[in-house]
Formats: structure tokens, sequence, C-alpha cells
């Protein structure tokens, strides 16, 4: 159903995706330390969020993070856990992004993020000693860098990890977890400075137990691989590609509030995306009926409104929906 990243969480789940601002609490559950979030590259073209702890109580968590969090996510639980790092008790929350091309100005926001970029932080309770002297017996060689040791994952192709501390591990390519610790010396620029992601981040950040936002080309890609009905129309290469941004959230309690906002050029142009999304999700909705039926009358309750340069849909999911669509694998990357 998408590219690289959009294999993990983000575009996966904007299959199902509806956004609009609602009222939430000071302190809620999937707000990410901006601490946690000045770790990350300057470059970061998609950047997701999950908060595991608050995940766990929901029926159709394991079936649903098999499809939706990073690529080889669960290859490194497994090497964690060879460490003595328990995932289902000491990882409370990861996050993650990708980035994509750099040129000479800076990240190329029109390039769609490259999956083979990832780069994530788990956040939870670890007990360093004892993965250090894991490591160490079973003669696994890390690469020192700035004070840091970067342990090669065997069971995860080739990412690496390094235990930032007894709260946080850091897992990607060699060379993005070398750029996350010259961030985090302060050798190179962080996220918290790239002046057009970290706002969105920001507006999002705490609006759900899952959220992401997307850079331009990650969001061109993901629609015309979520709706891809919608890009048959005449002039909808050139309106999607108009999309600045895509936000995600999804809230909820026993029931679910998936959530999308899409950032125009114009209200104008918001006006018109809108009717042509409205007439994709009807064609989509159309071809799902007899392939996937609860996605076909999930797909009926979808409401498209534009609003200024904003473009939002709306809907809820209920868990026995969600167990249903999981079971069709509607957010799996095979599909």
């Amino acid at each position: 159903m998408n590219l690289a990243f959009l294999k993990t969480f983000l575009i996966n789940f904007v299959l199902l995706a509806s956004f609009s601002i609602f009222s939430v609490t000071t302190l809620r559950a999937g707000t990410l330390s901006v601490d946690v979030i000045a770790m990350f590259p300057k470059n970061t073209a998609e950047f997701a969020y999950a908060d595991l702890k608050e995940a766990r109580q929901f029926p159709w968590y394991a079936q649903f993070k098999s499809q939706t969090l990073p690529p080889r996510f669960s290859d490194l639980e497994h090497f964690l856990a060879s460490t003595g790092v328990d995932d289902n008790s000491q990882i409370e929350e990861l996050a993650w992004s990708l980035s994509s091309g750099d040129s000479a100005s800076g990240p190329d926001d029109k390039a769609a993020p490259d999956s083979g970029n990832i780069l994530g932080v788990a956040l939870g309770n670890f007990d360093t000693d004892a993965a250090k002297s894991f490591m160490k017996a079973h003669r696994i060689h890390g690469i020192d860098y700035r004070g840091y040791t970067l342990y090669p994952c065997a069971s995860c192709d080739d990412l690496s990890v390094v235990f930032i501390d007894s709260s946080t591990v850091a897992f990607g390519h060699l060379r993005l977890l070398q750029q996350l610790i010259e961030v985090r010396v302060a050798a190179d620029e962080s996220l918290i400075q790239n002046e057009k992601m970290f706002p969105l981040i920001s507006q999002v950040n705490g609006r759900g137990i899952f959220w992401g936002v997307l850079n331009p080309g990650g969001t061109h890609h993901a629609l015309r691989q979520i709706v891809p009905e919608a890009t048959q129309f005449p002039q909808a290469g050139k309106l999607l590609n108009k999309l600045q941004a895509m936000l995600i959230s999804i809230q909820g309690t026993g029931d679910l509030d998936v959530h999308f906002q899409l950032i125009s050029s114009s209200p104008d142009d918001a006006a018109t995306i809108s009717q042509l999304l409205q007439a994709g999700i009807l064609l989509r909705q159309f071809d799902a009926k007899s392939s996937d039926p609860d996605l076909a009358m999930l797909l009926e309750s979808v409401r498209v409104v534009s609003n200024g340069e904003g473009l939002e849909v709306s809907f809820a999911v209920t868990s026995d929906q969600l167990v249903s669509l999981i079971k069709h694998n509607t957010f799996s990357a095979k599909r």
C-alpha cells in the first residue's frame, strides 16, 4: 500500500485516517518530550510516534503492531530481548523518522522519504550494564563514537543500536546513529531547527497514542498510494503537488478516533482537493464492497471538509471494526 517508510505506521493507518482538531488535556497520552524530538536530525522528512504503554491496553495491539510499526522493528525487539530488554514491560514509547535526500541548501522537501533512512528512539527502562555485558560475552564488538558505543544488530540486517542512557535506546543505520550523536553533542543541527517540520510536530504532539507528520514529498506519495482512484481525475497531479504536509493522529480508549489533516497552498486548492478526495473515496468504497466489506462500511461514514488552507476528514472506528480490518491485513505493507 505504500513505499518504504509509508509501509510503517504512518501511511498504513492513513488509509483509514481522518483529521480534526479537538480538545485534549494538558498532560496527555502520546506527548513526546521535546528533548527527544531534539535528538533527531534537522533533515527529517517524516516523523512518527507511538505510545506503546497505552496501546498495549487494546485487544488489537499485537496484530496491529506487526502491520504498522517501523520495518524490522520486530527484529530489533528480538535482538534487544536477547540483551535483557523486554518489549512488553520496558519499551514504553517509540519515536522514529525517515529522511530524504539533501540538497546543497538543506532538506529536499519534494523528495519522498526513503525507508532506507530510518532512525528511531525507544524510551523505557533499560539495564545498560547488563546489555553491555551481553555484548561482551557474545563478542559483539561495537564502534566507539564521541563517547558512545554503537553495536551492530545481528538480526536486523544493517541496523545498529546505541544505549544513550538507562531510559533511551536509539536504533538505525550506522551513519544515521552517528548523525544523531552529532546532534546530541551540538555538532549538527536538530529537528527543532527545521522551521517547516517542527511547528507541525508541535501541533500534533500529544493528540493521540499514535501520531505523525509527513513532508510534501511524503504527502504526495501517500495520497497516490492511499487513494489511487483520486489520481485518475484530470488535473489531480497538479493539485496534489500543491499539498504542503500531512498530520496524523489516533486517539481513543475503547473505540478510536482517527484523524488526518492535509495542508494545501490556498483555500481554493483545499476546496478542490476536498472534492477530488471525496470522489476517490467513493470509488474506493465501491471497489471494497466485495473484497473488504468492513472497510467499505467505514469509508461510507467518511466526511471530507475543507477548512481554510487545511483539509479535514473525520470518522471513528470501533474496536470490533478495527479487529476485522486487521484480519483483512488492511494496514499491512504487503497489500
